[in-house]
């Protein structure tokens, strides 16, 4: 018994140095699961909102869907205001067709302001009459004339012949239409005729038909004959704003 401990004591112990031990081996790398999805990469952050100066803001009046106020707002630059329809009219014809429907309003205000147009604020009366332009001044003509109160509009078609004998009688001629007016009540300054007509509707279906013929004729008559004209283009345009109403 004591000879075997003791060779396994210098078993052991004799020999040398002992060998140095080998290193473990690495661990093997997680296997890969294709099936599980890669992570999503992170939200690109969204650009800051732009500021509320770089853009107007438009209102709009309650009054008119037409009429726009832009207000111009910190580091905008600034908008022309928007014009009213009304503001091109005499303040005392807008205060006296403030209470008409708008279309009525809107038509009728456009209409004086080609007029030759008188208004009494105290009166509640605008009267008007043909435009003194050079078309008006220099040749024969048809015009409107009238008078209108918050309550009430008058038309008259006005019959002004230059030179030439008073007529006693119109003629309006336009494709199939043959209108001819009662006798005229004549007032002579001059070498001017000047008469008018109450609008009815038998003057405004044959002055619409010789609005919508270019080549209606205009013919005065007289004891001493008939003189035909043809109305101005810039005339035409002016009686159409009011047939229109």
């Amino acid at each position: 018994a004591r000879c075997l401990v003791g060779l396994a004591v210098v078993a052991g112990c004799g020999g040398g140095a002992p060998a140095p031990a080998e290193p473990a081996p690495p661990l093997p790398a997680p296997a890969r699961e294709l099936a599980v999805a890669e992570p999503a990469p992170p939200p690109r952050p969204r650009p800051p909102p732009s500021s509320p100066g770089q853009r107007p803001i438009i209102l709009r009046s309650p009054l008119s869907l037409r009429d726009e106020v832009i207000v111009p707002v910190r580091g905008a630059r600034a908008e022309p205001i928007a014009e009213a329809r009304s503001d091109r009219w005499d303040p005392c014809v807008r205060d006296l067709l403030a209470n008409l429907p708008r279309p009525q309003r809107d038509a009728l205000g456009d209409a004086l302001t080609l007029a030759t147009t008188t208004c009494d604020r105290s009166a509640q009366r605008a009267t008007f009459s043909p435009p003194q332009r050079r078309a008006y001044a220099a040749s024969s003509h048809l015009g409107f004339a009238g008078e209108i109160t918050p309550r009430s509009v008058r038309l008259e078609l006005v019959i002004v012949r230059r030179g030439g004998p008073p007529p006693e009688r119109i003629t309006l001629l336009a494709g199939r239409t043959r209108w001819t007016s009662p006798k005229l009540d004549v007032t002579v300054e001059g070498d001017t005729a000047t008469a008018a007509l109450p609008y009815t509707r038998s003057v405004a279906r044959a002055l619409q038909a010789v609005l919508d013929a270019p080549d209606a004729i205009v013919r005065f008559e007289s004891e001493s004959g008939a003189d035909d004209i043809v109305l101005a283009d810039d005339i035409r345009a002016d009686l159409r704003v009011f047939a229109d109403l």
